[in-house]
Protein backbone atom coordinates (compact mmCIF):
# COMPACT_ATOMS: atom_id res chain seq x y z
CA UNK A 1 0.00 0.00 0.00
CA UNK A 2 1.48 3.37 -1.02
CA UNK A 3 1.85 6.36 1.29
CA UNK A 4 -1.09 8.21 -0.28
CA UNK A 5 -3.52 5.38 0.46
CA UNK A 6 -2.18 4.99 4.00
CA UNK A 7 -2.64 8.71 4.60
CA UNK A 8 -6.22 8.62 3.27
CA UNK A 9 -7.00 5.61 5.46
CA UNK A 10 -5.66 7.35 8.56
CA UNK A 11 -7.71 10.46 7.77
CA UNK A 12 -10.82 8.29 7.37
CA UNK A 13 -10.18 6.55 10.70
CA UNK A 14 -9.77 9.91 12.48
CA UNK A 15 -12.96 11.25 10.91
CA UNK A 16 -14.93 8.16 11.93
CA UNK A 17 -13.58 8.49 15.47
CA UNK A 18 -14.59 12.17 15.66
CA UNK A 19 -18.07 11.41 14.34
CA UNK A 20 -18.50 8.58 16.84
CA UNK A 21 -17.35 10.89 19.64
CA UNK A 22 -19.81 13.57 18.57
CA UNK A 23 -22.69 11.09 18.68
CA UNK A 24 -21.58 9.68 22.03
CA UNK A 25 -21.42 13.12 23.63
CA UNK A 26 -25.02 13.81 22.64
CA UNK A 27 -26.13 11.53 25.46
CA UNK A 28 -27.01 13.66 28.50
CA UNK A 29 -25.80 12.64 31.94
CA UNK A 30 -28.93 12.26 34.06
CA UNK A 31 -29.59 11.68 37.76
CA UNK A 32 -32.92 10.60 39.26
CA UNK A 33 -33.52 12.03 42.71
CA UNK A 34 -35.44 9.96 45.25
CA UNK A 35 -39.06 10.95 44.67
CA UNK A 36 -40.82 12.74 47.49
CA UNK A 37 -43.51 10.59 49.14
CA UNK A 38 -47.12 11.81 49.20
CA UNK A 39 -49.56 9.49 50.95
CA UNK A 40 -47.13 6.55 50.93
CA UNK A 41 -43.99 5.84 52.97
CA UNK A 42 -40.67 7.34 51.93
CA UNK A 43 -39.30 3.79 51.75
CA UNK A 44 -41.95 2.88 49.17
CA UNK A 45 -41.23 6.08 47.26
CA UNK A 46 -37.50 5.30 47.27
CA UNK A 47 -38.22 1.87 45.84
CA UNK A 48 -40.30 3.42 43.05
CA UNK A 49 -37.38 5.81 42.41
CA UNK A 50 -35.06 2.81 42.05
CA UNK A 51 -37.49 1.16 39.61
CA UNK A 52 -37.49 4.31 37.46
CA UNK A 53 -33.72 4.80 37.72
CA UNK A 54 -32.93 1.19 36.79
CA UNK A 55 -35.40 1.20 33.91
CA UNK A 56 -33.96 4.40 32.42
CA UNK A 57 -30.44 2.97 32.61
CA UNK A 58 -31.47 0.33 30.06
CA UNK A 59 -31.84 2.96 27.32
CA UNK A 60 -29.02 4.24 25.11
CA UNK A 61 -30.46 7.77 24.86
CA UNK A 62 -28.89 8.88 28.14
CA UNK A 63 -26.31 8.06 30.79
CA UNK A 64 -27.95 7.49 34.19
CA UNK A 65 -26.03 7.99 37.41
CA UNK A 66 -26.69 4.99 39.65
CA UNK A 67 -27.88 5.31 43.23
CA UNK A 68 -24.62 4.12 44.80
CA UNK A 69 -22.58 6.80 43.04
CA UNK A 70 -25.18 9.44 43.92
CA UNK A 71 -25.11 8.55 47.59
CA UNK A 72 -21.30 8.56 47.72
CA UNK A 73 -21.09 12.02 46.13
CA UNK A 74 -23.85 13.46 48.30
CA UNK A 75 -22.41 11.95 51.48
CA UNK A 76 -19.20 13.90 50.83
CA UNK A 77 -21.22 17.10 50.39
CA UNK A 78 -23.53 16.36 53.36
CA UNK A 79 -26.53 17.03 51.13
CA UNK A 80 -30.00 15.66 51.99
CA UNK A 81 -32.04 14.99 48.88
CA UNK A 82 -34.99 12.93 50.11
CA UNK A 83 -37.34 15.91 49.67
CA UNK A 84 -35.81 17.27 46.49
CA UNK A 85 -38.89 17.67 44.29
CA UNK A 86 -38.77 21.26 42.95
CA UNK A 87 -36.71 22.92 40.24
CA UNK A 88 -34.38 24.92 42.50
CA UNK A 89 -33.42 21.84 44.50
CA UNK A 90 -32.97 19.87 41.26
CA UNK A 91 -30.53 22.44 39.90
CA UNK A 92 -28.53 22.51 43.13
CA UNK A 93 -28.45 18.72 43.30
CA UNK A 94 -27.51 18.40 39.63
CA UNK A 95 -24.53 20.73 40.04
CA UNK A 96 -23.25 18.74 42.98
CA UNK A 97 -23.61 15.48 41.04
CA UNK A 98 -22.05 16.92 37.88
CA UNK A 99 -24.94 15.97 35.59
CA UNK A 100 -26.68 17.87 32.80
CA UNK A 101 -30.25 16.83 33.60
CA UNK A 102 -32.19 15.98 36.74
CA UNK A 103 -35.40 14.00 37.15
CA UNK A 104 -37.28 15.00 40.30
CA UNK A 105 -40.86 14.73 41.51
CA UNK A 106 -43.26 12.87 43.74
CA UNK A 107 -44.71 9.39 44.13
CA UNK A 108 -47.87 8.90 46.13
CA UNK A 109 -51.55 8.06 46.34
CA UNK A 110 -54.67 10.13 45.77
CA UNK A 111 -58.36 9.26 45.50
CA UNK A 112 -57.66 5.54 45.87
CA UNK A 113 -55.01 5.41 43.14
CA UNK A 114 -51.23 5.65 43.02
CA UNK A 115 -49.23 8.01 40.83
CA UNK A 116 -45.72 9.06 39.80
CA UNK A 117 -45.24 12.68 38.77
CA UNK A 118 -41.79 13.80 37.55
CA UNK A 119 -40.08 16.76 35.89
CA UNK A 120 -37.04 16.71 33.59
CA UNK A 121 -34.86 19.69 34.53
CA UNK A 122 -31.91 21.19 32.66
CA UNK A 123 -29.26 21.94 35.29
CA UNK A 124 -27.50 24.68 33.28
CA UNK A 125 -30.56 26.66 32.15
CA UNK A 126 -32.68 25.74 35.24
CA UNK A 127 -35.57 25.14 32.84
CA UNK A 128 -38.12 22.35 33.30
CA UNK A 129 -38.03 20.84 29.81
CA UNK A 130 -41.08 18.64 30.33
CA UNK A 131 -43.09 16.78 32.95
CA UNK A 132 -44.53 13.28 32.85
CA UNK A 133 -47.25 11.62 34.92
CA UNK A 134 -48.61 8.13 35.27
CA UNK A 135 -51.24 6.62 37.59
CA UNK A 136 -52.05 3.03 38.53
CA UNK A 137 -54.39 1.03 40.75
CA UNK A 138 -52.08 -1.19 42.82
CA UNK A 139 -48.76 -0.42 44.48
CA UNK A 140 -47.47 -3.82 43.41
CA UNK A 141 -47.64 -2.57 39.82
CA UNK A 142 -45.07 0.16 40.59
CA UNK A 143 -42.18 -1.60 38.81
CA UNK A 144 -44.18 -2.09 35.62
CA UNK A 145 -45.38 1.52 35.80
CA UNK A 146 -41.78 2.65 36.31
CA UNK A 147 -40.89 0.89 33.06
CA UNK A 148 -43.83 2.53 31.31
CA UNK A 149 -42.94 5.97 32.65
CA UNK A 150 -39.28 5.60 31.65
CA UNK A 151 -40.42 4.82 28.10
CA UNK A 152 -42.54 7.99 28.08
CA UNK A 153 -39.55 10.00 29.33
CA UNK A 154 -37.27 8.59 26.63
CA UNK A 155 -39.87 9.38 23.97
CA UNK A 156 -40.02 12.97 25.19
CA UNK A 157 -36.21 13.26 25.15
CA UNK A 158 -36.11 11.91 21.60
CA UNK A 159 -38.99 14.16 20.53
CA UNK A 160 -41.35 11.33 19.62
CA UNK A 161 -44.34 12.48 21.66
CA UNK A 162 -45.73 15.82 22.68
CA UNK A 163 -47.63 15.44 25.94
CA UNK A 164 -48.05 13.51 29.14
CA UNK A 165 -51.03 11.59 30.43
CA UNK A 166 -53.22 14.19 32.21
CA UNK A 167 -53.36 13.97 35.99
CA UNK A 168 -56.37 12.58 37.84
CA UNK A 169 -58.74 15.12 39.37
CA UNK A 170 -61.01 13.49 41.93
CA UNK A 171 -60.64 10.15 40.19
CA UNK A 172 -61.55 11.52 36.73
CA UNK A 173 -59.01 11.58 33.94
CA UNK A 174 -59.64 14.40 31.50
CA UNK A 175 -59.19 13.48 27.86
CA UNK A 176 -56.96 15.73 25.80
CA UNK A 177 -56.50 15.65 22.05
CA UNK A 178 -53.02 14.80 20.81
CA UNK A 179 -51.26 17.10 18.43
CA UNK A 180 -49.06 15.89 15.59
CA UNK A 181 -45.44 16.81 16.16
CA UNK A 182 -43.60 18.17 13.13
CA UNK A 183 -40.07 17.00 12.26
CA UNK A 184 -38.82 20.48 13.15
CA UNK A 185 -40.39 20.26 16.62
CA UNK A 186 -38.95 16.79 17.11
CA UNK A 187 -35.42 17.99 16.52
CA UNK A 188 -33.55 18.65 19.75
CA UNK A 189 -30.94 21.37 19.38
CA UNK A 190 -28.18 22.48 21.70
CA UNK A 191 -27.00 26.06 21.93
CA UNK A 192 -23.91 26.65 19.79
CA UNK A 193 -20.93 26.23 22.12
CA UNK A 194 -17.15 26.07 22.03
CA UNK A 195 -17.40 22.27 21.85
CA UNK A 196 -19.50 22.52 18.71
CA UNK A 197 -17.20 25.20 17.30
CA UNK A 198 -13.97 23.24 17.46
CA UNK A 199 -15.67 20.25 15.91
CA UNK A 200 -16.73 22.40 12.96
CA UNK A 201 -13.15 23.64 12.58
CA UNK A 202 -11.87 20.06 12.43
CA UNK A 203 -14.53 19.00 9.97
CA UNK A 204 -17.51 21.06 8.75
CA UNK A 205 -20.64 19.21 9.84
CA UNK A 206 -19.36 17.79 13.14
CA UNK A 207 -20.51 20.86 15.04
CA UNK A 208 -24.00 20.51 13.57
CA UNK A 209 -24.12 16.83 14.59
CA UNK A 210 -23.04 17.76 18.11
CA UNK A 211 -25.79 20.43 18.24
CA UNK A 212 -28.46 17.88 17.31
CA UNK A 213 -28.74 18.82 13.62
CA UNK A 214 -27.74 15.36 12.44
CA UNK A 215 -29.09 15.46 8.89
CA UNK A 216 -27.55 18.85 8.18
CA UNK A 217 -24.24 17.67 9.61
CA UNK A 218 -24.23 14.47 7.56
CA UNK A 219 -24.85 16.45 4.34
CA UNK A 220 -22.01 18.85 5.11
CA UNK A 221 -19.59 15.97 5.74
CA UNK A 222 -20.60 14.06 2.62
CA UNK A 223 -20.65 17.04 0.30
Amino acid sequence: MDKGKIKNLLVLIVLLFLIATAYAEEKPRVAVSNLQAQGISQMESNQISDFLRNSLSNYDALIVLNRTNMEEILAEQVFQYERCSDRDCAVKLGKILGVEKMIVGTAGSFAGEFYIDVSYVDVETTKIEFSEYINFKELRDAKQMGDTLSGKIINRIEGKVEMSQPPIVHGIVEKTEKKEVTPKEKQIKRPFTFRAGWRSMLLPGLGQIYNGEKEKGKKMILY
